[in-house]
């Protein structure tokens, strides 16, 4: 986790951005990256931010799976670099931006 700043459609916020959840091939859906999940939201409600991540288009299911919603955006950079995998929020409705600038990748 990290904390990152993040302007959609030109309002600045800060975020804890959740990176990587990876659990071993041979502990695969048993329900421990659920558990990480958990474990980052809390922390994150805890401190009072939104949580922010990054995905890969196989992986949406799982995180959305988790409460976290699909951010749908077609102009998203990442540190000046134009970003075209997904990004997900734990918002309870989908978002929707024109515009959506994350000062670091996570």
């Amino acid at each position: 986790m990290a904390a990152v700043e993040v302007e959609a459609d030109g309002v600045l916020s800060e975020m804890i951005g959740i990176g990587n959840v990876c659990v071993d091939a041979e502990i695969e859906h048993k329900g421990f990256g659920r558990l990480l999940m958990s474990a980052a939201g809390i922390y994150i409600r805890e401190n009072k931010r939104k949580g922010i991540l990054l995905c890969k288009s196989k992986v949406k299911g799982f995180y959305h799976n988790c409460g976290w919603q699909i951010v749908c955006s077609n102009n998203t950079w990442i540190n000046f670099e134009r970003y075209h995998d997904g990004v997900m929020m734990d918002t309870e409705e989908p978002q929707r931006y024109k515009s959506l600038v994350i000062n670091r990748n996570f």
